[in-house]
C-alpha cells in the first residue's frame, strides 16, 4: 500500500519570477505562507529549472532560515512538471514521494511479520 498522509491539500505555490533571484522567491514563499496559514513554512519542494546548479542555493537559504530550517526536496525535471503530471509519469512521482516520506518521518520499507527476516523471528 502507497500513500502519505498530507495535511493541506492546497499550499500556496509560489513560482520564481524571472527578474528575481531564487534566494527572494523563496523568501517570498516564505512570507505567503506565513501571511495566508499564520503559520511558518514546515516543508517545500522546489522544482528547479534543468541545466542551472541552484540546489546549493536553495539548501543554503533553507538552513540559513530561523529556528531549525526547513524540510524541503528539490527535483530537476527535464520536462515540465505539468508534463510529468499529465502522463501521469509513475516512477518520477513515486520516487518524489518517497524522498519525502523518508524526510518527514515516514516510513518507506516495512518488513512482514510473517517475513524469517521479522526481529519477532530472529
Amino acid at each position: 500500500e502507497y500513500g502519505m498522509r498530507v495535511v493541506d491539500q492546497q499550499p500556496p505555490l509560489v513560482q520564481k519570477p524571472r527578474d528575481k533571484t531564487i534566494e527572494q522567491a523563496l523568501r517570498r514563499a516564505f512570507d505567503e505562507v506565513m501571511r495566508i496559514k499564520k503559520k511558518p513554512l514546515q516543508f517545500v519542494v522546489v522544482i528547479l529549472n534543468p541545466g542551472r546548479d541552484e540546489h546549493p542555493k536553495v539548501k543554503k537559504v533553507l538552513e540559513s532560515v530561523d529556528g531549525p530550517g526547513i524540510t524541503s526536496q528539490c527535483a530537476s525535471l527535464d520536462v515540465s512538471v505539468s508534463k510529468v503530471v499529465d502522463r501521469n509519469d509513475q516512477m518520477t512521482l513515486f520516487n518524489l514521494a518517497l524522498k519525502v516520506n523518508a524526510k518527514t518521518g515516514g516510513r518507506n520499507l516495512e518488513v512482514a511479520p510473517t517475513s524469517p527476516l521479522h526481529p519477532s523471528r530472529l
